[in-house]
């Protein structure tokens, strides 16, 4: 019987070492996609409700507790070149904010209701709220993180999680 050698297990230990970089990659991305993440406010402009047309609705999402939002967004009468959106939260209590993990997505909601059809489009997302923030609801206001036209907005909405999760 012909003894192993280290060369003839090379492949397999670096097939395992790779397969285990990848796993570990994807976790990685998957754990940045789902973390609420505090926002810096210096630097952002910061802009009073009503500045965007908005809604908000709760969809319940059965992980760890997170409560999930959906909803639009959508600055009147500006047209984005480029725009990247995040649901944030501003805690009265602690005076912070928070970037919640939010996706983009189409949605045709504000195409109805506004008279900005061809911008409406790009003002869909899906945000998680941690269960933690959630459990805060009252003094927790929704907010629109905004990267659009080489700006950074930073909208009030005056709309309170609480009234949402109701």
């Amino acid at each position: 019987m012909a003894k192993h050698t280290y060369k003839d297990r090379a492949p397999a230990v670096v097939l395992a070492a790779g397969l285990a970089a990848i796993g570990a990659f994807c976790l990685l991305v998957r754990a940045e996609l789902r973390l609420a993440r505090p926002i810096d406010p210096v630097g952002l402009d910061i802009l009073p409700a009503g500045s965007y047309a908005c809604a908000f609705y709760p969809v319940r999402d059965a992980q760890n507790g997170d409560i999930a939002l959906t909803g639009w967004a959508v600055p009147e009468g500006e047209r984005y070149e480029q725009v990247r959106q995040w649901v944030a939260v501003y805690d009265s209590r602690t005076d912070r904010y928070t970037r919640l993990p939010t996706v983009m997505e189409e949605n045709l909601e504000p195409m109805e209701v506004l008279d900005d059809p061809e911008n409406a489009l790009f003002g869909g997302f899906y945000a998680l709220v941690p269960a933690k923030l959630a459990a805060a609801a009252d003094s927790c206001e929704l907010c629109i993180l905004d990267r659009s036209n080489l700006r950074r907005n930073l909208v009030h909405t005056g709309v309170m999680l609480s009234e949402v999760l109701a």
